[in-house]
């Protein structure tokens, strides 16, 4: 049997006490979440390291919503009625129509180029800019400025948004009508077509319906004739 003495033991024992605490120097307590996908309770909020602020960091929102009807596209050209059928008094389906478009410009991601044409008995436009700050501001501040008219003709406000792309000249450009009521007639939908036979833009419409006056038909018709959707608002 080997026998140790008094001496020995004592730089046994601090050895070890020296070993486990450089051993102990390696690690770092950190209390987890119940949850196994939740972040460590011990680390800043979102787990993010020292040094790096992932909050300021934004992606924009490119796209937008206009009465459930999603859009995405580098340039969006909205055409909308500001017929009312209380004549120069603002109706409630123009007031709404109003309220949709501020909302999705209002969306739209830093860079798109916006422009804007309404229309009742002769059409009104503002051409397209770079959303930004201040265009930003000023789209919805004109189409707040719009007032309204007793009668509607669409075709020469979407031949304008239609030279609005053309003039702008850019790929995967949308033109988004929003319409109420009848299309005029078959013949207005023809012409709209023909201007824009040159460059295709898709077209889209947004459709809302009028009680007693016929629409729906035509519109499907523009929009499946110009590579666009149509999107059908719930009376």
């Amino acid at each position: 049997m080997r026998h140790f003495s008094v001496g020995t033991l004592l730089v046994v024992t601090v050895a070890l006490s020296l070993t486990g605490l450089v051993l102990g120097a390696g690690f770092v307590a950190v209390s987890f979440a119940a949850d196994p996908d939740s972040r460590p309770l011990d680390l800043p909020s979102g787990g993010k390291s020292a040094g790096t602020d992932f909050d300021s960091v934004e992606e924009p929102l490119v796209g937008a919503v206009c009465f459930g009807f999603a859009m995405e596209a580098p340039a969006i050209h909205f055409c909308f009625s500001s017929y009312s059928e209380a004549g120069l008094t603002p109706d409630s389906t123009f007031m709404q129509i109003q309220t949709e478009v501020v909302a999705a410009i209002t969306e739209i991601g830093a860079g798109v180029q916006v422009s804007a044409t309404s229309y009742d008995c002769y059409e009104e436009t503002t051409p397209p800019v770079a959303v930004d700050e201040t265009n930003r501001s000023v789209l919805v501040e004109w189409v707040q400025s719009q007032s309204t008219m007793g009668i509607q003709h669409v075709i020469g406000a979407a031949v304008q948004a239609i030279g609005h792309a053309n003039t702008l000249g850019i790929e995967g450009q949308r033109i988004v009508i929003i319409a109420r009521g009848s299309a005029n007639d078959l013949a207005g939908i023809e012409e709209i077509a023909t201007a824009n036979l040159a460059n295709n833009w898709p077209i889209d419409v947004i459709y809302i319906p009028s009680v007693g006056v016929p629409g729906a038909t035509e519109w499907q018709t523009l929009a499946a004739s110009q590579g666009g959707q149509f999107h059908l608002v719930a009376e």
